[in-house]
């Protein structure tokens, strides 16, 4: 960062790179976007004037999302069994062969308790990643369609996951605009 002096006087932090700029940008952006969410995320989308192939990817993103919310709440569950037999087997030993048996039953008892619902959760991700991909493969064809998806990229590509996270509905919303601003027409719209 350069300080610069203004015919005011007044010091003014300028930005030394364009990647800071870029940076500080897309921050602002960003944080518009999280405060204006919640307020976007209460009203329900208009789906009563969308095709049925978009309504059925909604419905089933939405069936996954749920499936993945009861899936992460069964982990957390086991977790907290876990925390609550470590706490009740008592202290770690402090000789090193009773830390070695401990850390071993230990470790037995999380594979034990924690593989079958990790499992459960990994694959409810894998299948509401596939429903997110199938959601953004739909291509608006009116404006309601697109500011449904758009609701959809707010809620869906916000859930959070163990694995890789991309906002691939909002990609799609993005490529969809940009489509109408250079073509004058949305990516699924028939000409007639």
């Amino acid at each position: 960062m350069t300080v610069t002096r203004h015919k005011a006087s007044a010091p003014v932090l300028q930005s030394a790179t364009r990647r800071n700029f870029l940076g500080m940008t897309v921050g602002a952006v960003a944080a518009t976007a999280v405060a204006t969410a919640p307020a976007l995320a209460t009203a329900p989308p208009d789906i009563a004037n969308v095709r049925p192939e978009l309504r059925a990817a909604i419905d089933a993103c939405e069936t996954a999302r749920e499936a993945l919310m009861a899936a992460k709440a069964e982990v957390d569950h086991a977790d907290r069994q876990l925390t609550e037999w470590e706490r009740q087997q008592g202290p770690r030993p402090t000789s090193k062969r009773g830390a070695k048996r401990w850390d071993r039953k230990v470790n037995d008892q999380r594979f034990e308790v924690m593989t079958p619902p990790w499992d459960r959760q990994m694959a409810a991700e894998n299948a509401f990643r596939a429903a997110q991909m199938a959601l953004a493969k739909v291509n608006p064809a009116t404006d309601s369609e697109l500011v449904a998806k758009a609701y959809c990229a707010v809620v869906f590509d916000a859930v959070r996951m163990a694995g890789p996270e991309n906002a691939v509905i909002g990609f799609s919303v993005a490529l969809a605009i940009a489509t109408r601003h250079a073509t004058g027409r949305l990516p699924g719209q028939v000409l007639a």
